[in-house]
């Protein structure tokens, strides 16, 4: 007989933790949806999550890709702010990234990215998977720099273009 005493010990302080997980987040969504930013951010270049997918070959040994000089691809998970079904809020946005010799690096993956497009639209990250939504946590600090960085960009374009206005 398999003794599950262990596994269903971990599954309830899983569950437990993973409620915590979920109101840090909700939290943190609350704090910036109140802020009404209304900047789509993302934190390409750092996935949440990276599988990677082999290319189809043809019948003369080519990779079939959308994307010259790709070599291999991956199904990837990014996490960003940005309007949803649900509204605004904290996302996820899957993408299909093809890797070869092109001319943007990727340093987590030490290959060069050749292109990408994104694969459905912008999901809550609230109803993300736990695994996906757990890693997120670690990059929330990260996402809030760049939503700063953002904002502060957006301004300086706003000021310019009325400068603009004001001078025409």
């Amino acid at each position: 007989m398999v003794d599950t005493k262990k596994l269903e010990e971990l599954a309830s302080r899983l569950n437990k933790a993973s409620d915590e997980v979920n109101a840090t987040l909700q939290k943190v969504q609350a704090k910036l949806n109140g802020m009404n930013i209304g900047i789509e951010t993302w934190m390409l270049g750092v996935p949440l999550f990276s599988q990677d997918m082999e290319l189809a070959l043809d019948d003369d040994g080519n990779f079939i890709t959308p994307f010259p000089g790709a070599t291999t691809k991956a199904d990837e998970v990014y996490l960003g702010y940005a309007k949803t079904s649900e509204g605004w809020g904290l996302a996820i946005q899957r993408k299909e990234v093809y890797y070869g010799t092109g001319t943007y690096i990727n340093i987590n993956r030490g290959l060069e990215e050749v292109g990408s497009y994104n694969v459905g639209n912008p999901e809550p990250l609230l109803k993300a998977s736990r695994d996906i939504r757990i890693e997120a946590l670690g990059q929330l600090q990260r996402l809030i720099d760049l939503i700063v960085s953002t904002a502060e960009a957006a301004i300086v374009d706003i000021e310019n273009a009325r400068k603009l206005a004001d001078e025409l």
